[in-house]
């Protein structure tokens, strides 16, 4: 089959692209106290921040969680101090679905001081953005998590937004980060739910193949492979956008620091707790962990599954050379929707807008 390892990037790796370059990381012993490691990486993120504050053009993505909520309190007094007024925040929510992170978003911002606005989008924007998606990031991505990122990063006016993406792949914020124990593959990626409906395209060897070459520990597998294909999603979809990412967390010098500290220090993103203790509330601090938020409509479920139906039923779209007929309309018509494919987000309406973005790709590259 022609580009044979092409196509088994796609449908075995997902999201993932292979890594230009894996993270040169060293092991060091680092000798402090807990209250020195916490003041450390605290001043680390603070000056990260304070240099990227260049102009009143700025704001803050904040989600009620830990590590926004972290990049925002320090961004606002630094941004008060330099321009005299209270930094911009936005959050983001679908019509129609359970908004967890809102009254979370509304204790930071009131404890901050900030000025929020709610960002809203429906099935209708994440459609519209789902094929451009691809045209930003030039390759099938995150589906509707690529397509949503992109529809409200369309409403926010500032040059410049800060986000806490990368604090889970550098503090430990993932399941997979939370043991020592050596994993036989990729923990985030379910290789079995992408192979089942396809024909001539052998994947497992191959992931396998890159996981058996790459893998050193879990926190480096998760930086090497995980965290480029949510840095990638932020920098070409904001760049789409003509905006500008800043990301405090995606700092070379602290991922090689925090790499080094004991185990514990890593245990549910501790020693970032221990950080945020001195800036924000505790029922922030502990909060627990809510991934970036997706839409629960089932609206969008119906739209993806009749595009990808017209799709395998006609004669003309270049998926289907790939495609077993019968297996993805099973796909289609089940009703079992609990175990992620990718990450902890991407679930079955993830998976068949992913089919349409693959389909969309392989016409237009």
């Amino acid at each position: 089959m022609k580009n044979l390892n092409l196509m088994q990037e796609i449908f075995g790796l997902g999201p993932m692209r292979v890594p230009i370059e894996l993270k040169r990381l060293e092991k060091r012993k680092i000798i402090a106290t807990e209250k020195e490691v916490t003041e450390h990486i605290f001043q680390m993120i603070s000056n990260k921040i304070c240099n990227e504050i260049l102009d009143e053009d700025t704001c803050c993505l904040l989600s009620g969680g830990l590590d926004s909520s972290i990049v925002t309190a320090i961004a606002q007094k630094n941004y008060y101090e330099k321009f005299g007024r209270p930094i911009r925040t936005y959050s983001f929510e679908y019509k129609e679905s359970p908004n967890e992170d809102k009254p979370w978003v509304e204790k930071v911002s009131k404890y901050l001081k900030t000025e929020h606005t709610y960002l809203e989008i429906g099935t209708d924007e994440l459609i519209e953005n789902l094929f451009k998606a691809v045209d930003a990031r030039r390759y099938p991505g995150m589906a509707d998590i690529d397509s949503s990122l992109l529809a409200f990063l369309k409403l926010i006016s500032e040059k410049s937004f800060f986000t806490g993406e990368g604090a889970d792949e550098v503090f430990g914020g993932y399941w997979w980060m939370q043991t020592e124990e050596n994993f036989e593959t990729f923990p985030w990626s379910n290789v079995e739910a992408r192979e089942w409906f396809l024909k001539e395209i052998p994947i497992k060897d191959y992931v396998q193949k890159h996981f058996n070459e790459t893998y050193v520990d879990n926190q480096k597998l998760t930086i090497d492979w995980f965290m480029p294909v949510l840095v990638d999603r932020t920098k070409k979809i904001a760049a789409y956008t003509g905006k500008v990412p800043l990301m405090p967390y995606k700092n070379d010098e602290l991922i090689q620091y925090v790499y080094n500290l004991k185990p514990e220090f890593k245990i549910d993103k501790y020693i970032l707790r221990k950080v945020a203790e001195k800036l924000l509330p505790e029922e922030i601090v502990y909060r627990k962990k809510f991934p970036y938020p997706k839409t629960h409509n089932e609206t969008y479920l119906k739209r993806v599954t009749e595009m990808l139906e017209d799709i395998i039923n006609s004669n003309d779209e270049p998926i289907n050379k790939f495609l077993d007929k019968e297996k993805v309309e099973k796909l289609l018509e089940s009703k079992s929707n609990e175990r992620p494919w990718f990450g902890q987000l991407m679930a079955k309406p993830q998976q068949i807008a992913y089919l349409l973005q693959i389909n969309y790709w392989l016409k237009n590259k």
